[in-house]
């Protein structure tokens, strides 16, 4: 087991600063949780990495109503420490989950790093984010979107295609570390029906080789190129291995976000 890395910083502090430019900066009075994302939370964070934060906020009621949701991307710094922060509202927090997308997903398989102690006023936006951390959330956000990791690996596969097209290599180069990391999470999901989990993946992904003859640097062309055929190949095994199980993914999904969205409802009230 790996823990987290926070040098050059201790998650206490990390979490103070954060809230206090949340509450103070962005006048958001109502943080409901922060998690760590990206690198970090990937455990493959080299020396010049920086710090991804996401926070949960619950909206005001009437905002709501009038179709304002909270959805911004921040980056301020805590000494010479760079923070990116994502900040999300549930109804931003809710698309992203049911759209598959592996960056948000992947944040649950840890506990968040704070949690609001406003238990009368947030109850249930606070049950939702435990759930969301248990096997029966796991389970539930897994069954709505079998395929969609797929598909998101293969979208990032696109992704630093474009970029070599641009002759950006380094970006190119990890792109597709990502790429073969969100491929092994939809191989777990397909064939063990296991939730995507960071920490279990750098034991027995190959993302995490690739990720490491990366570091601060590029493949070449020539291994990108290569890299780009193998994980093409292996988008298109994963589809047929989940096509032979002969299931309903499309009814599985819509079963388990109808969960999901009464869940998230609750939540916002």
């Amino acid at each position: 087991m790996k823990e987290i890395d926070f040098y050059p910083i201790t998650k206490e502090e990390l979490v103070r600063k954060a809230l206090a430019y949340v509450k103070d900066k962005l006048k958001i009075d109502n943080p409901i949780a922060i998690y760590i994302s990206g690198s970090r939370l990937r455990r493959w964070n080299t020396e010049k990495s920086d710090f991804d934060l996401f926070a949960i906020v619950k909206e005001d009621p009437e905002k709501i109503l009038y179709g304002k949701f909270t959805s911004q991307e921040k980056h301020f710094n805590i000494d010479k420490i760079v923070i990116d922060l994502n900040i999300k509202g549930f109804s931003p927090l809710y698309k992203m989950i049911i759209n598959g997308d592996p960056n948000v997903i992947e944040l649950f398989s840890e506990k968040p790093l704070w949690t609001s102690e406003e238990l009368y006023r947030n109850e249930q936006s606070l049950n939702l984010i435990k759930w969301l951390n248990e096997p029966q959330g796991h389970d539930t956000v897994l069954q709505a979107n079998f395929i969609r990791f797929v598909k998101a690996g293969a979208g990032m596969i696109k992704s630093a295609k474009k970029k070599l097209q641009h002759h950006k290599t380094i970006r190119a180069s990890k792109d597709l570390a990502t790429a073969a990391l969100w491929l092994d999470y939809a191989d777990e999901a397909i064939v063990n029906e296991s939730f995507p989990n960071p920490e279990y993946q750098m034991n027995v992904s190959e993302a995490y080789t690739l990720r490491r003859r990366i570091g601060d640097n590029a493949l070449t062309e020539e291994e990108i190129l290569q890299e780009i055929r193998l994980l093409e190949e292996k988008a298109t095994i994963l589809k047929e291995k989940a096509y032979a199980k002969n299931v309903d993914y499309d009814e599985q999904s819509r079963q388990s976000r109808a969960i999901l969205s009464a869940k998230f409802v609750r939540a916002m009230g």
